[in-house]
């Protein structure tokens, strides 16, 4: 088995910077499928890896890249958010967050907290209207 680690570029509207990865029979297999149209919407971070360094290395997206998604997600083709819809995606995200920030602790990582605010930025008010608390008050341990 051969493990590659991708992370989403920009051409990728709304995931940029998350991290997934996948396993192929062996490089040759892996070579085939990465092609010049997959190249321009994931670059590779590793290659060749066991699947407890994928884990890690997956676990190292961005909180922000996650929450961009999220608001992606649940963003119509008018540019306007689902408040119904991010809620349920923000659940998600805070989730996937959780378990990234877990993995990496268990791996000998010191993480501070995080605030909301510093999450997403650009979305902060639009966010803090939807779910009509302030954010700040929201931490992820």
């Amino acid at each position: 088995m051969f493990i590659v680690v991708f992370e989403y570029t920009a051409a990728v509207e709304g995931y940029a910077g998350v991290r997934t990865y996948a396993a192929y029979e062996d490089e040759e297999n892996f070579n085939r499928h990465y092609t010049d149209e997959r190249q321009a919407r994931e670059k590779v971070v590793a290659k060749g890896v066991t699947k407890e360094e994928a884990l890690i290395l997956t676990a190292e997206t961005p909180p922000s890249a996650r929450v961009a998604t999220a608001v992606a997600e649940s963003t119509d083709q008018n540019g306007n958010v689902n408040a119904f819809i991010l809620q349920i995606n923000m659940g998600n995200i805070v989730f996937a967050i959780m378990c990234d920030r877990d993995t990496l602790r268990e791996n000998g990582r010191e993480l501070p907290p995080l605030r909301w605010r510093d999450l997403y930025p650009e979305k902060y008010h639009e966010m803090t209207h939807v779910f009509g608390v302030d954010l700040d008050e929201i931490v992820i341990p």
